[in-house]
């Protein structure tokens, strides 16, 4: 397990001898797992609104290219734990104070992730949380790929332009199996929202990763147009902005509010086997 203090980003993970994380190869995509917050997707026109004020917003939000630091008495060999505190280089794009925390636990054949978000301000903390970590396909790419859920899932796909959601959707059933192949990626992501589902399974005849998920409650299925090389399972607290949604952040859909003196926690952990 390797993990970057820039965006606290997960970089390696190693199973049975087995490298299970896409490499960051700019040709597809030059990322391996970043962390998002306080946003998730895009925002409409990359910006925010809080209390009638504009804050220019990255997709993704900004932790992903912030530096957190490592504490090391709460670490050890198996374990990292990284924090990201509000500055005012956030302050200038996200007005609120916050504390950001992930740890990281090796497991035998997998990765533990848990995420804290600790409001220390005095009026509730509008945020998103999201993980977008890429696994690695086997040589034979999408052939006999599919995800099976722990329990029935409406697959009802939001679609996107540009990053945003145009309001449309595509009913792709309702079940536990859904398969997948590369071309439903040409129409970017696969967004579903309000997922029942705490167990998620990846399958080929050459893959077998098992994903648990806990506080998260929507899910981005991605991979580049084109690309055959490797799949994100997203877990998300949130989501895009739509094409004709509304900026202010308290109000935009999928957003949680935080409470003072609160602390929110999710996590996800896979396993290979």
């Amino acid at each position: 397990m390797l993990v970057n203090s820039l965006g606290a980003e997960l970089c390696s993970l190693v199973t049975e001898g087995k490298e299970r994380l896409w490499s960051a190869d700019a040709k597809w995509w030059p990322r391996h797992s970043p962390v998002l917050f306080p946003t998730v997707g895009r925002s409409k026109n990359d910006q925010i609104k809080v209390d009638g004020q504009v804050y220019p917003m990255n997709q993704h939000g900004f932790a992903r290219d912030l530096e957190f630091e490592l504490k090391p008495e709460k670490s050890s060999e198996t374990v990292l734990h990284f924090s990201l505190y509000d500055s005012g280089e956030t302050l200038q794009r996200y007005p609120f104070p916050f504390e950001l925390h992930l740890v990281y636990t090796l497991l035998k054949n997998g990765v533990h992730v848990r995420y804290e978000v600790f409001n220390p301000g005095n009026r509730p903390l509008p945020f998103a949380l999201g993980a977008h970590p890429a696994f690695l396909l086997p040589a034979t790419g999408f052939e006999g790929l599919y995800m099976d859920f722990m329990e029935e899932v409406h697959f009802e796909r939001h679609l996107l332009d540009d990053g945003l959601f145009n309001g449309q959707t595509l009913d792709m059933g309702k079940g536990t199996h859904l398969p997948l192949t590369q071309a439903h990626f040409d129409l970017d992501a696969i967004v579903l929202k309000n997922i029942p589902s705490r167990k998620i399974e990846l399958k080929s005849p050459d893959l077998h990763l098992e994903m648990q998920i806990g506080g998260f409650q929507d899910l981005g299925i991605w991979t580049k147009k084109g690309c055959r090389e490797f799949l994100c399972l997203e877990p998300w607290y949130g989501y895009a902005d739509s094409l004709g949604g509304e900026t202010e952040l308290f109000k935009r859909d999928g957003i949680h509010l935080l409470e003072a003196g609160k602390s929110f926690e999710a996590f996800w952990q896979v396993s290979f086997s």
